[in-house]
């Protein structure tokens, strides 16, 4: 019964993220969106534009990292290290996720990991 139900929720997990339709030219949009208000000092709105861009394009990593960005600016220092570690999930290379979630790890005081 146990591995019915897990492959039950693996089959709907599945089912759901092949669902996503994946819009870049939207969530682009949405990212430019976030990223003025970004630069008003607008960090909430910024993040709800990200979040909207996220649901438009769930791999993409800038909107991941952006969204760090404003997670930092209001302290919200766990978040901001998820999505840090997201971005570079799906980018091992960006430098601006890296130096995120280093600004996220001493904002927690966890210098060593």
């Amino acid at each position: 019964q146990y591995i019915t139900i897990t492959m039950t929720e693996a089959q709907a997990q599945a089912e759901t993220e092949s669902s996503v339709v994946v819009d870049s030219e939207r969530a682009t949009a949405l990212k430019d969106l976030g990223n003025q208000e970004l630069q008003k000092g607008h960090f909430v709105p910024a993040i709800d534009y990200y979040s909207r861009g996220l649901e438009h394009d769930p791999d993409h990593a800038v909107l991941y990292s952006n969204r760090a960005l404003a997670y930092l600016k209001i302290e919200n220092y766990g978040l901001a290290l998820t999505d840090a570690e997201r971005a570079l999930a799906l980018d091992p290379r960006y430098a601006k996720a890296f130096y995120r979630r280093a600004s996220a790890h001493l904002a927690l005081n966890q210098y060593k990991l």
